[in-house]
């Protein structure tokens, strides 16, 4: 219960805000976060309440959530003076290495691809025909000899 107010007033902020600065609020990432936040809530809400997602999806909303709401905690940091530089440095850093990391999922997910149907078949004849774990071990040993 406390979740869904908790969510229905983000929504009516969000709602207040962009009434008040029109779209301008959405041009920082920080209102993205606050549009993700209330989706994914009204969608864990809604599939509680109506029973409409089992509990697998479920959790895997409720985790990219505590991911957003993490990742949040970072724009109520910066009103510490203290912290304020150390976290507006982690975000300047995440920025510049934002496209070498969208680089390097592509290219292992490319690579993970081909290696998956490179090694495909190799040896799966085999394995339809064991009825024994010990018999994987002695057929492997037998080709290696």
């Amino acid at each position: 219960m406390m979740n869904l107010i908790c969510t229905v007033y983000t929504l009516l902020h969000v709602i207040r805000t962009v009434r008040s600065s029109g779209l301008v609020y959405l041009r920082k990432i920080w209102g993205w976060f606050d549009v993700a936040y209330i989706f994914m809530n009204g969608l864990i809400n809604c599939g509680q309440i109506l029973y409409t997602f089992d509990e697998n999806n479920l959790r895997i909303i409720e985790s990219m959530l505590s991911l957003v709401i993490i990742i949040k905690l970072l724009y109520f940091m910066q009103l510490i003076d203290d912290i304020a530089p150390l976290v507006n440095i982690i975000l300047l850093i995440a920025r510049d290495i934002g496209w070498f990391i969208l680089l390097l999922v592509i290219s292992m997910f490319a690579f993970s691809m081909s290696f998956y149907l490179i090694g495909k078949n190799q040896y799966w004849h085999w394995f339809k025909e064991v009825k024994e774990p010990h018999e994987i071990a002695h057929r492997a040993a037998v080709l290696e000899a």
